[in-house]
């Protein structure tokens, strides 16, 4: 992966997790978002 690519997923990881600590447990939404980055990274 480029640099760029990496730096990108990680501020859209950071994102989601904001998202996902408001609306949700926390622990579900962090392991959603790690297998939807994970697909998007592969």
């Amino acid at each position: 992966m480029k640099r760029w690519e990496i730096a990108l997923c990680f501020l859209v990881f950071l994102l989601m997790l904001s998202v996902a600590a408001e609306g949700r447990d926390l622990s579900t939404g962090t392991t959603v978002l790690l297998s939807d980055v994970g697909a998007d990274a592969l």
